[in-house]
C-alpha cells in the first residue's frame, strides 16, 4: 500500500476523473541574495492591544468611566544605605536582616535604596516598603552602618 499522502483520490481511483499528467520539471534560477537591512529605513512600532468594553468607554470593565482617585504624593525623601559586603556571607545576611527589621519598624512615605558593594561590584536594591526618616531610625542605622553609609536626599 502506498503512503497515505501518495494515495489517489477516490474519484481518480474509480476512473470518473482523469488524472492530469505530471508537469515537467522546470529549472528555476536561484534568487539573488537579499540586501542587508538599512538603518535609515522606517521603524515599525508595535502597540499593545486595547480592550474595549461593551459600553465603549474604553475602561475595559464594562462600567461607566469614573474620575480616578488622585495619586498619592510621591516620596518626600530618599534614604540611601551603603552596605559594604565582606567575605563572611552569613554576617552580611544578618546585617541585611537587621536593616530590614529596623526599616519595617518605621513605616512612612520615604523611599529606601540599599547599595551592596565590594571592590568588584555594586548592587542596588529598592525595597517595596517605605519608611519615615525619623531621628531614631537614622541614629540606629548610623550606629549599625556608620554615619557615612546613611544618606538622606
Amino acid at each position: 500500500m502506498p503512503p497515505f499522502d501518495e494515495m489517489p483520490h477516490p474519484a481518480e481511483a474509480s476512473g470518473l476523473v482523469a488524472t492530469p499528467p505530471a508537469p515537467a520539471a522546470v529549472a528555476v534560477p536561484p534568487a539573488p541574495p537579499a540586501a542587508p537591512p538599512s538603518d535609515s529605513g522606517p521603524v515599525s512600532v508595535i502597540k499593545s492591544r486595547v480592550k474595549v468594553s461593551t459600553n465603549s468607554n474604553g475602561n475595559g470593565n464594562g462600567h461607566a468611566a469614573t474620575t480616578p482617585a488622585p495619586m498619592p504624593a510621591g516620596p518626600k525623601h530618599t534614604l540611601r544605605l551603603i552596605v559594604s559586603r565582606t567575605r563572611d556571607f552569613d554576617a552580611d545576611v544578618r546585617v541585611m536582616q537587621d536593616i530590614d527589621e529596623l526599616l519595617r519598624e518605621h513605616e512612612g512615605e520615604d523611599e529606601v535604596l540599599i547599595t551592596l558593594s565590594n571592590r568588584a561590584s555594586r548592587v542596588v536594591i529598592k525595597p517595596h516598603h517605605t519608611v519615615r526618616n525619623s531621628d531614631a531610625l537614622l541614629g540606629s542605622l548610623r550606629g549599625m552602618l556608620g554615619a557615612e553609609a546613611v544618606v538622606v536626599e
